[in-house]
């Protein structure tokens, strides 16, 4: 790889690390000052049950499903390796959101040229709706990520 070509992946290799610091910044301030940090509500409540069930080995619900449930097994499978804390899934759309801003930059550069892509990158790795999805709001918190991909 030439001087000048490892120059221009440069912006785009540090955008990633400067969003993980914004999106992980957000999570200890919403961590410390927002009073529904611990309190699960309405859907993100409903999946934290339904995976800590199947992390448990029980079964949910019987019959048809009345939510998506690639989700909570997804959830489920952090519960069983970490345990049943919510910041398993903070993490987890943490990370998913670093991995939307790679496949928008990947898109951009291939569908445009590199500059597309780093602008592309860039605006998504500092847009203030993805970071405030790093939250347990599911199952939107990855909707970007599987749009993306």
């Amino acid at each position: 790889m030439s001087s000048r070509a490892e120059k221009q992946n440069v912006p785009a290799i540090a955008a990633v690390p400067v969003s993980a610091a914004v999106r992980v910044a957000y999570l200890f301030v919403y961590a410390a000052r927002d009073p529904l940090y611990d309190h699960l509500l309405h859907d993100a409540k409903r999946y934290h049950e339904w995976a800590s069930a199947l992390a448990a080995g029980k079964p949910w619900e019987a019959g048809s499903f009345h939510q998506a449930p690639l989700y909570p097994y997804l959830v489920a499978l952090a519960y069983a390796l970490v345990g049943a804390r919510p910041l398993a899934v903070y993490v987890i759309q943490l990370l998913c959101g670093l991995a939307t801003i790679f496949l928008v930059w990947r898109i951009g550069s291939l569908a445009r040229n590199r500059r597309a892509g780093l602008v592309a990158g860039s605006i998504l790795a500092l847009h203030g709706v993805l970071v405030f999805h790093v939250d347990p709001r599911p199952p939107g918190g990855s909707a970007p990520g599987a749009l993306a991909a």
